[in-house]
């Protein structure tokens, strides 16, 4: 009999020791739920929520990369290559001027 007692005891504390921990974790995911960022929420809900608004944020996501980053490397490799490609010669000082002998046949 003085065993059932203790095994009950032992039983009971440990419902309450289990009640106690599942109490803390729910009171946990609270305040998680409340100290995440609403900008984050907010973000899901807006762009990430639906499929239709989840592939139209990678896809406009991607081409606005895709600008910043052409932009970025085409700049890199003209400051590399500063005065190499030809949008940069000053091609006036390879101009040939006209003979005049072409000018004399034309009046003959």
């Amino acid at each position: 009999s003085h065993t059932v007692v203790v095994a009950s005891r032992g039983i009971a504390a440990r419902r309450r020791m289990l009640g106690a921990m599942r109490h803390f974790r729910v009171a946990a995911r609270v305040a998680t739920r409340r100290n995440s960022s609403s900008m984050i929420d907010g973000f899901y809900r807006n762009f990430l929520k639906s499929n239709v608004s989840h592939v139209t944020f990678v896809v406009t996501g991607a081409i606005i990369f895709e600008l910043i980053y052409g932009k970025a490397t085409e700049a890199l490799w003209d400051y590399a290559n500063a005065g190499k490609l030809p949008h940069q010669i000053d091609w006036a000082a390879f101009r040939e001027e006209e003979e005049d002998e072409e000018e004399e046949e034309e009046d003959d």
